[in-house]
């Protein structure tokens, strides 16, 4: 049995900003390359790790631009929704949407709502869920009879990463790969952009388990961009109980043809500057120099900033401010 997995496509009804190239034309090569992959390897089984679109609503033309690269390759579509498919991360409303008329193709299957059992493999999923985001415990749901024995692959969208544990406040934020516990021979991420470098194998119980996150197909941000070890494909075969897991480049432009880095750079860091005036005019305000009313006054003015107003917020005028706060 063998299995393309791949995750985040991040279709988008609008662009993200600072993209220079035709974003959704980008997205459609790399889906091209990977249904091109599964026909020459004769693969029909391609899992998604959530978050195909951007938006809880994608339109019209980009579904119908998904379905036909699928369709042609005669693919069998596996999916959970991740926290960019719902509306306020709630599922009750996916089938108000093109995701809904997604589900009634009899090759699209949603594992999160009933596992799917093949020959010598079972697909099941979760999707997100803001209260299950940092949960350490990724366990199967309760599998059907005729699965028993078989291999199990567990399909998520939690923040999970290759970083170390946050805690804010005595609460995760986010897990490490390593602490992660689950019951599913092949835990299969999304979410985290970035990605893993490679197959994490993990022990639990006597049992060998492999966590992959090949990383976003989409390219949001320029960090993202340069940081990430995606986007990749992970080729899983399946055979006699044991598994082979296997990322493959998917080719992507140089960074510098789809981002304006000089301009991403200094939006930046107007973002960097506002959020510091920001900062400070709040600590003066605890002063009560200023009116009780000053924080949301200024957030008001500051949530579409004046050119006048950005080009004063800089780094003399913040010392300035502090040295008159801390006396």
């Amino acid at each position: 049995m063998k299995l393309v997995f791949v995750t985040d496509l991040h279709l988008a009804n609008t662009p993200p900003v600072n993209r220079i190239d035709n974003y959704n034309e980008s997205i459609f090569e790399k889906l091209e390359f990977v249904a091109t992959y599964c026909v020459e390897h004769n693969i029909k089984h391609l899992l998604i790790g959530g978050d195909i679109s951007h938006s809880y609503s994608p339109s019209d033309e980009l579904m119908y631009g998904l379905v036909s690269i699928l369709v042609q390759a005669k693919l069998e579509m596996y999916y959970v929704y991740g926290n960019h498919d719902m509306q306020g991360g709630n599922p009750k409303y996916i089938h108000k949407t093109n995701f809904g008329l997604l589900e009634k193709y009899n090759w699209c299957h949603n594992v999160s709502k009933a596992p799917v059992v093949l020959s010598n493999c079972v697909i099941a999923g979760r999707d997100y869920n803001v209260e299950e985001e940092v949960e350490r415990n990724w366990l199967l749901p309760k599998l059907p009879p005729d699965a028993s024995g078989k291999t199990t692959l567990l399909i998520t969208h939690p923040m999970v990463v290759n970083e170390k544990t946050l805690f804010i406040d005595g609460e995760f934020k986010q897990i490490n790969v390593k602490e992660i516990e689950t019951n599913a021979d092949v835990l299969l991420c999304g979410h985290y952009h970035n990605g893993f470098p490679k197959v994490i194998k993990v022990r639990l119980l006597e049992k060998l388990h492999r966590i992959v996150n090949p990383g976003s197909i989409a390219r949001i941000s320029l960090r993202q961009a340069q940081e990430s070890y995606g986007p990749r494909l992970a080729h899983i075969t399946v055979s006699k109980g044991k598994v082979r897991v296997k990322l493959v480049k998917i080719p992507r432009k140089p960074t510098e043809e789809i981002f304006d880095e000089e301009n991403y750079i200094r939006k930046k860091k107007n973002v960097r500057a506002r959020d510091s005036f920001i900062h400070v005019m709040r600590e003066l305000s605890q002063t009560n120099v200023m009116k009780d009313n000053f924080v949301d006054n200024l957030n008001a003015v500051l949530e579409k900033p004046p050119k006048k107003l950005r080009k004063v917020i800089g780094k003399r005028i913040i010392k300035l401010l502090k040295e008159k706060i801390n006396g």
